[in-house]
């Protein structure tokens, strides 16, 4: 506990609240080296994480304020999968 500001007064543990989840999930204009992720955005919620990656390749991630991002450089014929989440 830490102390307030006040003689005797005492603070309680901090705490963080919840985030609404993105939803309505979606992919949109695949081609061979692109795609477009998109999600409705949650009310109040100011920036997303989307995170990507070929099946068994690395993650690669973006941070956006909106609902949808644009990836380049895909490699035709791989399969992605993709995650979004509010930060």
């Amino acid at each position: 506990f830490r102390y307030g500001a006040n003689a005797g007064e005492v603070s309680g543990p901090q705490f963080v609240t919840d985030v609404p989840a993105p939803a309505n999930l979606r992919t949109s204009n695949v081609a061979a080296n692109t795609a477009t992720l998109a999600w409705d955005v949650a009310p109040g919620v100011g920036q997303y994480l989307v995170r990507w990656r070929p099946r068994n390749g690395e993650w690669q991630s973006q941070t956006v304020s909106n609902g949808s991002v644009g990836l380049t450089g895909l490699v035709a014929g791989q399969s992605y999968s993709w995650s979004v989440r509010a930060v």
